[in-house]
């Protein structure tokens, strides 16, 4: 769920740059509105990545959940999100 939660924020940053982008002033440099675009482009990827990964865990979760889960002794779950300039990463156990 926190996956997916970061990448609603992500998403949601992206919509906010893109209309900076597309509310500019007629007439402003395409200069200086590239690298708000640029990067709303990629924190929707970003974020629309995360979503799915994070809807797709937790269907997981709960077909597991449903099935039987993972046997008589629990084991923690812990998952990791990097969020850096350029770059994305997921891991974790479970």
């Amino acid at each position: 769920v926190a996956v997916a939660v970061v990448g609603a924020v992500l998403m949601g940053l992206a919509v906010g740059d893109a209309g900076r982008v597309t509310g500019a002033a007629q007439g402003a440099a395409w200069s200086e509105l590239s690298g708000v675009a640029a990067s709303a482009e990629t924190m929707w990827g970003a974020g629309l990545a995360l979503c799915a990964v994070g809807v797709v865990g937790v269907g997981a979760g709960v077909v597991w959940a449903v099935a039987g889960g993972g046997g008589d002794a629990p084991r923690a779950a812990s998952v990791q999100v990097g969020v850096g300039l350029g770059r994305v990463s997921v891991g974790g156990a479970f």
